[in-house]
C-alpha cells in the first residue's frame, strides 16, 4: 500500500498522485469497478466486517486530504498543458468511490470538479479535427504515443459514463453533453495493452450507422448509456408534448427502438472468449440494454392515447418491457457466483426500474418470484454499495418477507 496512504504525508506531491493514477489506469485496462484497484482495496473489500469498518474511512479521509493539497496546488495552474492526466484520474476515481461508499450528494460535487478538469484538458475533444496533427499509422508495431493518446480517451470516457449514470436516478442534467465530444471511442483492450493503433469510430457513427461491428464491453457501455440518457430526455420532453401533435414524440420513440434493438442484436454476437459470466462489465452493458427498453416503454405508458392505432401500440409496449425485464432476470439467476465487489456501482439503479415496473402491474406469481431474485441481488449489493442500500431501504415496508428470505 502507499506510503500516503498510510502514513500523515507533510504535503501532497504528484508522485502521490502518479500511484494513485497507476492503480486507476489498471481498472481502465481491466474495466473492472474501481474499488478493485485502487490503493484502498483491502479495506474496502473487508468494509462490511466490524474490525475493518475504521480502515476505510481513515484511508478515504487521507486521499481526499491528499487530492486536496495537490487542488490547492492545482489552482496556480492557468494553461490547459498543466492539467495533468494523473491529477483528473486521481480525483475521477474518488467520484467513482464516493458513489460506491459514501453518497450520490457527495459523488455528483467530487465528479462536477473531476468534469471541468476534463473540459479544461479537451478530453472531450481529443479528436478534433483542428487537434489531430500526428497522423497514425496503422500496423502490428507498438506505438507508445498513440497509447498515450488512448489513456485519454479512456479516460474521457470514464468521466463520460459516470455523468450520465449519477444523473439517472434524480435526473439531473448532464455536464458532458454527446453533442460536444469529439473524441473517438476506445480502442479494443488487447490493442491498448499492446500499445497496437487501432481506427475507432465516433461515438456519432456507431450511433447512426447500420453496422454489424463489435465493439468491446466498454465501448458499447458507452454507446447504450447514451441511448439510455436520449430515453430519459424523450420521456422529459414527452411531458410538455401531449397536447401538442405527436408525430415528433413517435419519430423520437421509433429511433430510440430502433437503436436498442441493434445494440441488443451486437451484444448477443459477442465472442466466447468474452462470455458475461466471465465479464461483470459485459453483464451490466446486457442489463443496460434492457432496462433502456424498460424507460422507453414507460415513456408510453404515460402518453395520452390519441388515435386508436397509437392505443394499440400499448399491449406492445407492455409486453416488450416484460420481456426485458425476462431478460433481466434470466442475467442474475445465470450468475450465481457473480463477485459482488465486481457488480457496477450503477447497477442497483437499473435493477431497480425492473422492480418498479413489476410492482404496479398487480403481480402475478410469476412477477412475485422475479421481484425476489432482483431483490435479492440488491439485498446483496448493500453491504458495498450505499446506493443498494438507499433503494432497498424503499422496499422494506412492502416487502420485508423477501428480504427476509435473502437473508437465510
Amino acid at each position: 500500500m502507499p506510503k500516503s496512504l498510510t502514513t500523515e504525508p507533510e504535503q501532497a506531491s504528484y508522485t502521490d498522485i502518479d500511484t494513485i493514477s497507476d492503480n486507476f489506469m489498471a481498472y481502465m485496462g481491466e474495466l473492472t469497478p474501481p474499488y478493485l484497484t485502487w490503493p484502498t482495496t483491502t479495506a474496502t473489500s473487508s468494509a462490511s466486517e466490524a474490525p475493518y469498518a475504521g480502515v476505510v474511512n481513515i484511508l478515504y479521509n487521507k486521499t481526499c486530504r491528499l487530492l486536496e493539497e495537490s487542488k490547492q496546488d492545482g489552482n496556480k495552474e492557468t494553461s490547459q498543458e498543466l492539467v495533468s492526466i494523473e491529477h483528473t484520474q486521481a480525483w475521477l476515481l474518488l467520484a467513482h468511490y464516493e458513489s460506491l461508499r459514501v453518497n450520490e450528494w457527495q459523488a455528483m460535487l467530487t465528479a462536477g470538479y473531476v468534469f471541468r478538469l476534463i473540459q479544461m484538458a479537451h478530453l472531450h475533444e481529443i479528436d478534433a479535427p483542428e487537434k489531430t496533427s500526428a497522423h497514425v499509422v496503422f500496423n502490428s508495431e507498438p506505438n507508445d504515443e498513440w497509447a498515450a493518446t488512448e489513456e485519454r480517451r479512456r479516460t474521457f470516457w470514464v468521466a463520460y459514463n459516470l455523468d450520465c449514470f449519477l444523473s439517472w436516478r434524480s435526473e439531473w442534467p448532464l455536464t458532458l453533453y454527446e453533442d460536444m465530444v469529439s473524441t473517438r471511442l476506445a480502442a479494443p483492450e488487447a490493442n491498448f495493452q499492446s500499445s497496437q493503433p487501432i481506427p475507432t469510430d465516433s461515438l456519432p457513427e456507431v450511433l447512426t450507422k447500420d453496422t454489424s461491428t463489435i465493439l468491446s464491453p466498454f465501448a458499447e457501455c458507452v454507446v447504450l448509456a447514451t441511448v439510455h440518457s436520449r430515453c430519459m430526455a424523450h420521456r422529459r420532453a414527452s411531458s410538455t408534448e401531449r397536447d401538442k401533435e405527436p408525430r415528433g414524440f413517435w419519430g423520437r420513440h421509433e429511433w430510440l427502438a430502433s437503436a436498442i434493438e441493434r445494440r441488443i442484436k451486437l451484444l448477443v454476437q459477442t465472442p466466447a472468449i468474452t462470455t458475461i459470466e466471465r465479464d461483470p462489465m459485459l453483464f451490466f452493458t446486457h442489463t443496460l440494454a434492457y432496462s433502456a427498453i424498460i424507460c422507453l416503454g414507460g415513456t408510453v405508458q404515460r402518453m395520452p392515447w390519441q388515435a386508436a392505432e397509437q392505443q394499440l401500440m400499448a399491449p406492445a409496449y407492455e409486453q416488450r418491457i416484460s420481456s426485458a425485464i425476462a431478460e433481466i432476470v434470466r442475467l442474475v439467476k445465470g450468475l450465481p457466483s457473480l463477485s459482488y465487489f465486481k457488480a457496477h456501482p450503477s447497477l442497483p439503479n437499473l435493477l431497480s426500474s425492473a422492480i418498479s415496473f413489476l410492482l404496479t402491474q398487480c403481480p402475478t406469481q410469476y412477477d412475485q418470484a422475479d421481484i425476489e431474485v432482483l431483490l435479492c441481488l440488491l439485498k446483496d449489493l448493500r453491504d458495498v454499495n450505499s446506493l443498494a442500500l438507499k433503494i432497498c431501504s424503499t422496499y422494506d415496508g412492502a416487502h420485508s418477507s423477501v428480504l427476509l428470505r435473502c437473508n437465510r
